[in-house]
């Protein structure tokens, strides 16, 4: 199955500047989902290219996850009550967050997540295996009130390297996914040595030992012979691509 985990509602949509939509997703708290959803997990959501006999999921990105206990007023957004019985209502809050381990039973709590659109869908057809879920770009909207689904560790390494086959073309791992570790990011070679490409991170977040790596794989795995130029002016290289005679 591509989900994992109970579904949760989408809310609201709003237009953004930045990324054309921002959505807002309801999930029912428990302590479980909480510590499981995080920003950058992917969701899907069913879209309007929907039919009677399969369902085009929209597939986001959440960037925000919030607990929320509507025992305050405005979901704890607005404190200007009166102190006493703010400060009372506040002090019930703990329990309601630990009692809710597995199962959601109270009303008022929920995980508030906020997520923008990757412009992909992929059409989710009883039968097919994950293997045979074609990922495309987005040709519809997502519906409002629609079941949110997170989506599995083999799905989300599905759609982080669409298109890309291990098994059959000339690729290297380029690294895990920070929010999931189990899922590994592919790049193929022959691209990374004919297009252009940039490596951007603050001083100190290893972009030279990042690319040192790289180009050590790539002379491992391609059997073609290269040849390449670093203009190493700080002499961070040396060290780093000193590699054994054969």
């Amino acid at each position: 199955m591509p989900f994992r985990m109970k579904p949760g509602r989408l809310m609201l949509m709003e237009p953004d500047p930045r990324t054309s939509y921002k959505y807002t997703i309801w999930f029912d708290y428990t302590r479980k989902q909480m510590t499981s959803i995080k920003e950058g997990d992917l969701v899907a959501v069913p879209n309007f290219n929907s039919t009677v006999t399969s369902t085009t999921y929209s597939i986001l990105s959440i960037t925000s996850t919030m607990p929320t206990h509507y025992a305050l007023s405005g979901g704890g957004n607005d404190i200007k009550g009166y102190p006493g019985y703010v400060m009372e209502a506040a002090s019930n809050l703990p329990v309601d967050w630990m009692d809710q381990e597995d199962d959601s039973f109270e009303d008022t709590t929920k995980i508030i997540c906020t997520a923008v659109p990757i412009f992909m869908e992929f059409v989710d057809q009883s039968g097919k295996d994950i293997e045979n879920k074609r990922i495309t770009m987005e040709t519809s909207l997502p519906m409002l009130g629609g079941e949110v689904r997170l989506l599995s560790t083999e799905f989300t390494e599905k759609i982080f390297n669409n298109g890309i086959d291990p098994k059959k073309e000339n690729v290297i791992t380029i690294g895990n996914l920070i929010r999931d570790q189990d899922v590994e990011i592919y790049a193929r070679i022959d691209d990374l040595i004919k297009v252009h490409f940039g490596l951007f991170g603050f001083t100190g977040v290893g972009k030279s030992n990042f690319l040192s790596s790289f180009i050590s794989q790539v002379l491992d795995e391609t059997k073609e012979t290269l040849k390449i130029v670093l203009y190493d002016l700080m002499d961070e290289y040396t060290g780093l691509l000193i590699r054994p005679s054969n």
